[in-house]
């Protein structure tokens, strides 16, 4: 088989279409800047109330995940390992739940 008939597209794909392919686009750009891009963790459970844990809700810019874990652990006096967090976004405006225990 030749070179030219493995970059050939199958005929039985269908291309791709866009309702504004015809549309010409207008400009600009998105997520400058940290503020432009909000992140707000919505947990898979409410907690209980009952056990050991505290859940705090974490409101973060300009500092990374890490920084805040250490940052939480401090202010607590507890290991690094003892505050569980959610996966962050780098750069945005994060809120989410973290927990101690």
């Amino acid at each position: 088989m030749s070179e030219e008939q493995d970059s050939a597209p199958s005929p039985r794909a269908t291309p791709r279409r866009y309702l504004t392919d015809q549309t010409p686009g207008i400009g600009g750009s998105i997520k400058q800047r940290p503020d432009d891009f909000l992140v707000d963790e919505i947990p898979l459970y409410e907690p209980s109330g009952e056990g050991e844990h505290i859940y705090l809700l974490v409101q973060k810019h300009g500092m990374s995940t890490m920084d805040m874990i250490g940052e939480v652990a401090r202010h607590f006096g507890v290991d690094r390992r003892a505050v569980g967090h959610v996966a962050p976004d780098a750069g945005a405006f994060e809120q989410a739940q973290a927990g101690i225990g």
